[in-house]
C-alpha cells in the first residue's frame, strides 16, 4: 500500500514537471505573440521597405486614381536571396474588392488599394487570404497603411495617412522600435 502511494506520488509530481516543462513555454509565448501588434514576419517585412518598395507603392496609388478608382491595385511582396523585398506591381483589377493573380513561392506579403470611401483596414476576404495562405496583408489608403498578420490575429496601423508614400518615412531606425498599435 506504501509503495502505491509512492509510486502515486513520483507519478504525479513527474506529470507536474512535465505539464510546465512541455504545456506552459509554447502557452506562455502564444499569449506574448498575441499581445504583439504584430509578429517577427511582418516586423521583417517593414524593417525592408526601401525607396524601390516605395516607388512600387507609389505607382499603385497612382494606377488606383490616388484612392478614388473602385478597383483594388495588388502589390506582391517578395522576399530575394539576399534578404531585400522585391515588390511586384501587378497592375489594377478591374474589379471591386477583388484580385485575382498567380501565385509565387517567394511571396511574403500582398498589399494592396483600398478605395477612400472604403474602411482602410484589411478585412473580410483579405482576412481570409492572409490566414489561408499564412502571410501578412497590407492596406495602403489615404487614412493609412495597415497590416493584418495571420500570426496574431490582429490588424495594425503602419503608417498614418500618407506617410508611407515617402520613403524617408520608411527609416532603418524603425528596426528598433515598438511597432505602433
Amino acid at each position: 500500500m506504501e509503495t502505491s502511494r509512492r509510486r502515486s506520488a513520483v507519478f504525479t509530481l513527474l506529470s507536474a514537471v512535465f505539464f510546465v516543462t512541455f504545456i506552459c513555454p509554447p502557452v506562455a509565448s502564444l499569449a506574448q505573440t498575441k499581445s504583439e501588434p504584430y509578429g517577427e514576419r511582418t516586423a521583417y517585412i517593414i524593417s525592408r521597405i526601401d525607396d524601390a518598395v516605395t516607388k512600387e507603392l507609389q505607382k499603385a496609388w497612382q494606377l488606383s486614381g490616388n484612392g478614388y478608382e473602385r478597383t483594388e491595385v495588388l502589390i506582391l511582396l517578395c522576399r530575394m536571396q539576399n534578404g531585400s523585398i522585391s515588390a511586384r506591381l501587378q497592375g489594377r483589377s478591374g474589379q471591386y474588392r477583388r484580385f485575382d493573380f498567380r501565385w509565387s513561392p517567394a511571396t511574403i506579403a500582398l498589399l494592396h488599394t483600398h478605395p477612400n470611401g472604403d474602411e482602410p483596414r484589411p478585412l473580410g476576404e483579405d482576412l481570409k487570404s492572409a490566414d489561408r495562405l499564412g502571410i501578412p496583408v497590407f492596406t495602403i489608403t489615404l487614412r493609412g497603411m495597415y497590416v493584418y498578420d495571420p500570426a496574431t490575429k490582429k490588424i495594425s496601423m503602419v503608417q498614418e495617412g500618407l506617410d508611407w508614400l515617402e520613403s524617408t518615412k520608411w527609416t532603418k531606425d524603425r528596426q528598433a522600435a515598438a511597432p505602433r498599435r
